[in-house]
C-alpha cells in the first residue's frame, strides 16, 4: 500500500494538470478575442474561421475548469488541507508555466543554461567552474553563476 504522501502527491498532480491545461485554453481564448496577443493564431480570422476554434476551446477550458474545481472539492473532503493545497497549488504553477511556455513558445528566446552554471549550482565546486567558465563562452545574463 502506498504512504500517505504519494497518494497526495499522485492526486495533486493529476488535478493540477487539469487547471493547468485550462490555462492553456483560455489563453488561446484570449488570443482569438485580441489578436494581436497570439502570432499563430492569425490566420483564423482572415479565413473566416476563428469563431469555430474560438467555442471548441472556450467549451474546452469549461470542462477543464469543471474537472478541476470537482476534484479540487473532492481532496479538500479526502485529505488534510494544510498539506494538501500547498501541494496542489504548486504544481498547479509549475504545469502552467511549462505547458503555456512549451505551447506558445515562451522559451525559445532562452538561453539554456551553460555547463559552468551547473557545475557552480549543483556542486558548488569554484575550480570546476572557472575551467568551464574559461573554456565556454557564457552569456551575459548567466555570468553571475561563474565564480571566479
Amino acid at each position: 500500500r502506498p504512504s500517505k504522501v504519494v497518494i497526495y502527491l499522485i492526486y495533486a498532480v493529476f488535478s493540477a494538470l487539469f487547471g493547468s491545461t485550462s490555462v492553456v485554453f483560455i489563453k488561446i481564448v484570449s488570443g482569438l478575442i485580441f489578436p494581436p496577443n497570439l502570432a499563430p493564431f492569425t490566420g483564423f480570422g482572415a479565413s473566416g474561421e476563428w469563431w469555430i476554434f474560438f467555442v471548441i476551446m472556450f467549451v474546452g477550458w469549461l470542462v477543464l475548469m469543471l474537472v478541476w474545481m470537482t476534484r479540487l472539492n473532492k481532496a479538500l473532503a479526502l485529505f488534510d488541507p494544510i498539506l494538501y493545497i500547498p501541494l496542489v497549488q504548486s504544481n498547479f504553477i509549475l504545469w502552467s508555466i511549462i505547458g503555456g511556455g512549451i505551447y506558445f513558445e515562451d522559451f525559445d528566446g532562452m538561453p539554456i543554461l551553460p555547463n559552468c552554471a551547473e557545475a557552480c549550482v549543483s556542486r558548488g565546486d569554484p575550480e570546476l567552474c572557472e575551467e568551464l567558465c574559461a573554456a565556454r563562452p557564457i552569456p551575459p545574463n548567466w555570468i553571475g553563476f561563474c565564480i571566479g
